[in-house]
């Protein structure tokens, strides 16, 4: 073999390993994300529907008509 072949060949293991490493990296992201939406944004997200219902709701009972209660039903 020629030291053209071994330096083809060599970077051809490195490239492999680097391709590794980021996949690795992409994944270990990827289910912090996931952590997140479920842990931090989604049960916020809940929580401020919940607030935009109870408003909704106190409009309902009050008895005023906000243009997006017309025709909507609970």
């Amino acid at each position: 073999m020629s030291i053209t072949k071994f330096i083809l060949i060599e970077l051809e293991a490195r490239h492999e390993i680097m391709l590794e490493e980021y996949v690795k990296k992409v994944q270990i992201e990827a289910r912090i994300m996931g952590e997140l939406a479920t842990t931090v944004i989604l049960p916020s997200a809940i929580k401020y529907q919940n607030v935009l219902l109870t408003n909704v709701k106190g409009l309902k009972e009050a008895g005023l008509k906000a243009p997006m209660l017309i025709n909507y039903k609970f």
